[in-house]
């Protein structure tokens, strides 16, 4: 959960207020011990207490340049797409299933 900034200040005041005493301000706030020791460490290291949200996740394997190879290379196996690309063939099995991809035939009755 993230806290907003002004609270997490207002936590560091009154840690302050306490002699900078954890343990009485986190139970005083109702918080995680471990919580407002961290928030007090990263202030001390003058780094800004706004929350950092995780970073989009950079795709490894190009979906045009896959598409484009399997359509090239239709009957390669995973392990063969994966050195090509540089990659798990876990990590190419996941890109195939988001292009629509499957281990299934089309077959006719």
């Amino acid at each position: 959960m993230a806290y907003d900034i002004k609270f997490k200040e207002k936590t560091l005041e009154i840690l302050a207020q306490n002699n900078g005493n954890v343990l009485k301000t986190s139970k005083l706030l109702n918080l995680n011990y471990r919580t407002v020791v961290r928030w007090k460490e990263t202030a001390e290291r003058g780094e800004s207490l706004i929350h950092k949200s995780g970073g989009k996740r950079v795709e490894k394997i190009n979906p045009e340049k896959l598409k484009e190879y399997v359509e090239q290379n239709p009957n390669k196996y995973l392990y063969e797409i994966a050195e090509e690309f540089n990659c798990s063939k876990s990590g190419v099995f996941d890109a195939l299933k988001k292009l629509g991809y499957t281990n299934r035939k089309n077959r006719k009755l």
